[in-house]
């Protein structure tokens, strides 16, 4: 396993924590968690499709909605280490 599929992974797994955390602390109003996971279906049920290559395209978009909700969640820049 390398690292696009770990960041991948994390994408992926990060998502749906980020949305039901939005929720849970009431960060995130609903028509902002639907609007997010409409992106984010469109992300994994659309991309693949589209010709030669979508499906390198799902990880950097998740990406992209992590980093977005992150700063509307948290509303900050997390810092590690």
């Amino acid at each position: 396993m390398g690292s696009p599929q770990i960041g991948q992974w994390i994408a992926v797994i990060a998502f749906p924590t980020l949305l039901i955390l939005g929720y849970i602390s009431d960060e995130l109003r609903p028509k902002w968690i639907a609007a997010f996971a409409v992106l984010g279906v469109a992300a994994w049920i659309g991309l693949p499709r589209l010709p030669p290559s979508g499906s390198y395209l799902v990880a950097p978009v998740l990406g992209i909605l992590d980093i977005v909700l992150v700063l509307m969640v948290f509303k900050r820049d997390i810092r590690i280490g």
